[in-house]
C-alpha cells in the first residue's frame, strides 16, 4: 500500500463528533488503515463484478470506520453482498 495515492472518496471524511464531547479536532487521515484497504479494494477491484465483500475485524469498527468507510465503500460496489465481522466491541475513551 506504500506510495498509493489517497482517493479522496475516502480522505475527506467528515469530523466525527459526538454530543456529550464537542471538541472538533482536524487530522488528517492519510494513513487510516480503514482508507488504505478501503483505497486497494476499490482500486484493485474496479473492474471485478464482486458478489460478496466480507469484512473481518477483531474489534468492531469505530465510527470513521463503520459510519463512512465502509458504507462509501458499499457504494462503490453496489451489487455485492456485504458484511462486518467482529470478535471484540469497540468503546471509544
Amino acid at each position: 500500500m506504500a506510495g498509493r495515492q489517497p482517493d479522496p472518496g475516502f480522505t475527506s471524511l467528515p469530523v466525527i463528533r459526538d454530543v456529550d464531547h464537542l471538541v472538533v479536532r482536524s487530522f488528517g487521515r492519510y494513513l487510516d488503515s480503514e482508507r488504505l484497504i478501503a483505497t486497494v479494494l476499490k482500486d484493485d477491484m474496479a473492474s471485478t463484478k464482486l458478489t460478496h465483500i466480507k469484512v473481518f475485524t477483531v474489534m468492531d469498527t469505530c465510527r470513521s470506520c463503520g459510519g463512512f468507510v465502509l458504507p462509501r465503500l458499499k457504494l462503490d460496489f453496489p451489487d455485492a453482498q456485504f458484511s462486518v465481522t467482529y470478535l471484540k466491541p469497540y468503546q471509544a475513551v
